[in-house]
């Protein structure tokens, strides 16, 4: 499954700078149809960012110590409560949940404004898909929730204590819905 999940973030990063190119183009030219498909490029970013998170999510509700992140963040002893929370523990997790929230979040604008703003739109989700694009890019290149260990450990290294709190189920998400929408 890790490979299905780096495939997602390599085909979102490939469908952000198509987007990116498309709107532009698109926007400059006058192009609507043009301009449809790079906010289609939006809607299949969010798409693949919610599979990629799906996939790590999975991984540590399974206690899948195959996964790096995984063996460094859950362990087979953890509740399944903080479990499904230890996703974004991580550094790795925490970039992919930004990601999927802000790709989410744009699509779910360029929906809702997609017969407004004609003029300013594709501009708007050129600079979006860029965002996108970047941490995705961060992700495929640097910090990779998809890491697969050679020799996977019987026992993983468990959650940070001070981060075994019920709100690390709302407070994490709500932070960073916050910040991917001051972005839109």
């Amino acid at each position: 499954m890790a490979e299905v999940g780096r495939a997602a973030l390599i085909l979102a990063l490939g469908v952000a700078v198509y987007g990116i190119g498309a709107s532009l183009y698109g926007g400059r030219t006058g192009r609507a149809d043009i301009v449809a498909s790079g906010r289609r490029a939006a809607y299949a970013v969010a798409l693949l960012s919610v599979v990629a998170f799906a996939i790590l999510e999975a991984a540590f509700l399974r206690s899948d110590l195959s996964f790096a992140v995984v063996a460094g963040h859950s362990s087979t002893t953890t509740p399944t409560f903080y479990q499904a929370t230890a996703v974004w523990s991580s550094q790795e997790g925490s970039l992919l949940l930004w990601l999927t929230l802000l790709s989410l979040w744009s699509a779910l604008v360029l929906f809702l404004t997609r017969r407004q703003l004609r003029d300013v739109a594709p501009y708007a989700t050129a600079v979006l898909l860029g965002l996108g694009a970047f941490f995705a890019g961060l992700l495929i290149f640097l910090e990779s929730p998809f890491t697969v260990l050679a020799n996977p450990p019987v026992e993983g290294a468990g959650l940070n204590p001070l981060l075994r709190s019920p709100s690390m189920m709302t407070h994490p998400p709500m932070l960073y819905s916050g910040y991917t929408l001051f972005t839109i």
